[in-house]
Parts: C-alpha cells; sequence; structure tokens
C-alpha cells in the first residue's frame, strides 16, 4: 500500500516508525497516546488501539484538531478505518488485531510518522505477531500488579512504569502533552531506543 503524503508527516520524529505498546485496558489509550506525543515534539503522531469494548474517553471537552491531524484522520477513515483527532493526535480505535496491522499498513507505508500500536487484550499469537511488526515493544504499567507482569517480561521489551498522574491523563488523551508525572518514564524508554 502507499504511504501517506508528505505533509501528514511529523517534521521531528525520533528514530522509532511504530512502537508496539502492551498495556491493561484501563491505561491503554491515555499511555500510547502519551508515548506518541513524545515521539515528535510537532506535527501529527498516530495511535493505534485494539481495545474490547468502547474506547476511552477523556470527560471534558477537546481541543479542535490541527489541520494535519484532520486529513490524517480523514485519509484512514477514507479507507475504511475508524478514526478521530483531537489537538495533533489522530486515534485509530479497531476491534481486531488484523484492522490494526491494515491501519499500521497505511500508517507505515514509508512515512516518518510517529505511531504506537497498542493492545490492552490479552496476549495471543496474533498479538504477538502484531506486536513483531513494531520496534520497539514496551510494557506499561501503574500499579504494583503490572510491575510484577513488566518484571517477568521476555527479554527485549522495555518497561514503562508510570507513576500515578491524577487528571492530568486528560492531556494525552486531548493530544496536547504527556502527563507531566509520566515525561521523565517515557522519555527514558524512548531514549533507550536510540
Amino acid at each position: 500500500m502507499s504511504g501517506l503524503p508528505a505533509n501528514l508527516v511529523g517534521a521531528q520524529a525520533v528514530g522509532v516508525q511504530a512502537l508496539g505498546l502492551l498495556a491493561p485496558p484501563s491505561l491503554v489509550v491515555a499511555a500510547a497516546s502519551a508515548t506518541a506525543l513524545r515521539m515528535s515534539r510537532s506535527g501529527p503522531v498516530a495511535v493505534v488501539v485494539v481495545k474490547a469494548g468502547a474506547g476511552e474517553r477523556a470527560p471534558l471537552p477537546m481541543p479542535p484538531p490541527t489541520p494535519a491531524a484532520v486529513r490524517l484522520a480523514a485519509e484512514l477513515r477514507g479507507r475504511g478505518h475508524p478514526a478521530t483527532a483531537t489537538w495533533r493526535l489522530v486515534r485509530s480505535d479497531v476491534q481486531t488485531v488484523a484492522e490494526a496491522g491494515l491501519v499500521l499498513e497505511l500508517l507505515d507505508g514509508g512515512s516518518r510518522l510517529p505511531t504506537v500500536v497498542a493492545a490492552g487484550v490479552a496476549r495471543t499469537d496474533e498479538v504477538d505477531r502484531l506486536m513483531g511488526r513494531c520496534r520497539p515493544l514496551v510494557l506499561a504499567a501503574d500499579d504494583d500488579i503490572g510491575r510484577v507482569v513488566i518484571e517477568a517480561a521476555p527479554g527485549g521489551a522495555l518497561p514503562l512504569q508510570l507513576p500515578p498522574a491524577g487528571a492530568a491523563v486528560v492531556l494525552a488523551h486531548a493530544g496536547i502533552a504527556a502527563p507531566p508525572a509520566w515525561v521523565e518514564s517515557i522519555d527514558r524508554v524512548l531514549g533507550s531506543n536510540d
């Protein structure tokens, strides 16, 4: 498939093109959004979320999307995939791993668009294959149970321990910024991939 138009590519993307992220359903959208926003300081960023049930929504009104985010979301919807845009974050909430793979192909087609492919579902062979297309693989957690899961992770997976962020998670949902309490942890993971 062809890549996205050049005007949709973030200008300051770091070396990561598509990062995989596994997280509990309650954390997956916020963690993926915050990580994508830290991957590039300008331009649109994309998040593809595989999650059972309805997608998380922040409780406050969202800022209007940037023109580049509007174009990217329209491109994905034009190809038959769900997509919403808030500020510079474009999010595609899909119900199946197969659809996440199709959206990733569209986003990955030769562009340098910062993308996070996140799964908040049980790990299966299909989820592992999807995550195998992404580098690096990040395991996110925000509690003691998650910390145990991270410590038992297979080699090569990067741990992302997120401290409590309170209401600041709305910043990630709005496509504005990572919650301040998460910035250091996310930057450490992104820096370890350089």
